[in-house]
């Protein structure tokens, strides 16, 4: 929408169907138009998102939460195309519901792979759910199994020795495979075990054959953790080859959101639709109002509605006069924004509108000279104002000189 408002088209016909989007939105009662409204309330920064994700700077809570929503919004989209096809007349809104869901169909295959528990808590290792696709990680895990299951069988030849066959290994503090003696017993433990930790009632040791494959199994980790990093960077590689796609996508649903936007403000009253001109230089406003002075107000109704009639030909010239806070600036902003509101396909709040195409608005509001160069403040107005030539201008001017 700060797109929109910056930057107002001077395509009639481009204009023409956004206003035929938001007056179908406004007047349909299409079940469709409703569902896709509540599709895209409350979605996450979508266009940030895949920014981020094409950087490789996204994390895994980030990624998951972003394709979470461009999959879902694929699907409920895909669901909805035969009721789209046969109740939306709208041109730009049939194209950009149609087009949606074919864009966004990739994101659903990169979110399948993914096992949402370690993609929402970070957790690289154990972050893809089918390990066929990864071959380093998967035979980094079978390295990593291998080592837990001779540590688990050399559990049984611990039993024997100390012949207690309920013992099990326990972890202290990051220490894991430890094992636990009483300190009554510990005449029973091989002199060959290191002792890890103590208390004043058991001592915890590692045998020679779990202290060199607990090292193996620490080694394996850290090696896993480097593997999954570096699949992690061309899983992101993989889905930044569909970035384009996304972001027209995105682009897609944001010109959906800000078309639904228009014609909730052309729905508040008293607004009409623009008739704009390509062929004509005027601007013609009956009973105009300033959009947010009007909203501000707002019941008590004491905003007064104004005419604006100018010509190419003719009336080319206003010359607004009156008291210190009668209104002057509001009314000649009001004209400004109801040439900006009819150029980006919205409704615009008054009676009746015909405007010409403007090819730009230049405002000079507020006094200042150069006395460097010997200009008084009104000759530095309008030596600012004569350097720019387009055929088609609106020049606003507050308090000259």
């Amino acid at each position: 929408m700060r797109k929109w408002v910056s930057q107002p088209l001077t395509d009639l016909r481009r204009i023409c169907e956004r206003q035929d989007a938001v007056q179908e939105i406004m007047e349909s009662d299409s079940l469709v138009l409703n569902s896709v409204k509540s599709l895209l309330s409350r979605l996450p920064d979508l266009e940030r998102g895949i920014c981020s994700i094409y950087h490789k700077k996204s994390s895994t809570q980030e990624f998951f939460l972003i394709s979470s929503h461009l999959s879902r919004l694929g699907l409920e989209l895909q669901s909805r195309v035969p009721a789209m096809q046969s109740q939306i007349r709208s041109v730009l809104l049939r194209s950009l519901l149609l087009d949606t869901p074919d864009l966004l169909a990739p994101a659903h295959g990169f979110l399948k792979v993914l096992n949402e528990k370690a993609a929402r808590s970070g957790n690289k290792t154990e972050l893809f759910s089918d390990l066929t696709g990864f071959p380093v990680l998967q035979e980094r895990t079978k390295q990593i199994q291998s080592v837990l299951s001779e540590i688990q069988e050399h559990l049984k030849d611990i039993r024997r020795v100390l012949k207690a066959p309920a013992l099990n290994y326990t972890a202290v503090s990051g220490q894991e495979f430890l094992i636990e003696v009483k300190n009554s017993l510990s005449s029973t433990v091989p002199s060959d075990w290191v002792k890890i930790s103590s208390t004043k009632a058991v001592g915890r040791y590692h045998s020679p054959l779990l202290i060199e494959r607990y090292k193996k199994l620490q080694q394996l980790r850290e090696q896993l953790l480097l593997d999954c990093q570096r699949e992690w960077t061309d899983f992101l590689d993989q889905f930044g080859e569909h970035y384009h796609t996304m972001k027209r996508a995105i682009s897609h649903l944001a010109t959906m959101d800000c078309l639904f936007s228009l014609a909730e403000v052309a729905q508040q009253g008293d607004y009409c639709r623009p008739k704009v001109c390509a062929d004509q230089r005027q601007i013609m406003i009956r009973d105009g109002r300033h959009p947010a002075i009007d909203l501000l107000m707002g019941e008590q109704n004491q905003f007064v509605p104004n005419h604006t009639d100018l010509q190419g030909d003719t009336k080319r010239t206003m010359i607004i006069t009156g008291p210190n806070m009668g209104g002057k600036s509001s009314y000649i902003r009001q004209v400004a924004l109801i040439c900006i509101m009819a150029q980006i396909g919205s409704y615009v709040p008054a009676s009746e509108a015909r405007l010409g195409l403007l090819d730009g608005i230049y405002t000079r509001m507020g006094a200042s000279d150069n006395i460097y160069k010997g200009r008084s403040t009104f000759m530095e107005e309008l030596t600012e104002a004569s350097g720019d030539h387009f055929p088609s201008v609106g020049a606003l001017f507050g308090h000259p000189g």
